[in-house]
């Protein structure tokens, strides 16, 4: 899967989502990447320079939501270089 950059955030896109349910939840938007931290709050992923960390872990929370496929390790950025969660 190749995310997006939008305003300086990532986003999944939404047609290369996994799960048929999802696409169906985002007909006319993109799904942000967001990290959720163990206290409940989550903040976004920024774009460029994100936090490599909070972008695994992200990855890691939108495979276990159906965003990726279950076995899915890595995406690539919106600069073609690929990431491993």
């Amino acid at each position: 899967m190749k995310l997006i950059a939008e305003g300086g955030l990532l986003y999944y896109d939404r047609t290369q989502l996994h799960d048929e349910q999802q696409r169906q939840w985002f007909p006319d938007s993109n799904p942000i990447l967001l990290v959720i931290y163990d206290a409940g709050d989550c903040d976004t992923i920024h774009w460029p320079d994100p936090n490599k960390d909070h972008l695994r872990r992200a990855l890691y929370d939108g495979r276990e939501c159906g965003y990726t496929g279950p076995r899915d390790t890595e995406v690539t950025l919106p600069d073609d270089t690929t990431f491993y969660f």
